[in-house]
């Protein structure tokens, strides 16, 4: 039996309007299909959320979990290169357990640093 989503039944007004190209894709390490079709939108590794503002195509990065939740596709942001948060599939497994609590949950984190 396959997993479904709480993103894949959102209502197609809330997808892109218009066409958005993919970077690139990369694989998850843990298959998570409750997740399948789910945008996000999180830092990248190494980066810092206070640089947000000063460069966010280059400190954020916009992606969408792939159709059987294996992997991930990047369609913006990391114009310096790398890849999203390394706590990235922390992050998807709590996202999880908060969609089972909730079909209408937004999840939102952040790993406060110090400030310099």
């Amino acid at each position: 039996m396959a997993a479904t989503s709480a993103c894949a039944s959102m209502p197609k007004t809330s997808r892109p309007t218009r066409a958005i190209s993919i970077q690139r894709h990369e694989a998850l390490s843990l298959a998570m299909p409750e997740l399948a079709r789910c945008w996000f939108i999180v830092t990248g590794s190494g980066k810092f959320f206070r640089n947000v503002q000063l460069a966010p195509a280059d400190t954020l990065v916009l992606l969408q979990v792939d159709d059987d939740g294996k992997g991930y596709r990047i369609f913006w942001g990391l114009t310096g290169g790398g890849l999203p948060t390394s706590e990235l599939a922390a992050h998807f497994q709590s996202h999880i357990v908060r969609m089972a609590a909730s079909r209408d949950a937004t999840a939102s984190s952040c790993t406060a640093t110090p400030p310099t």
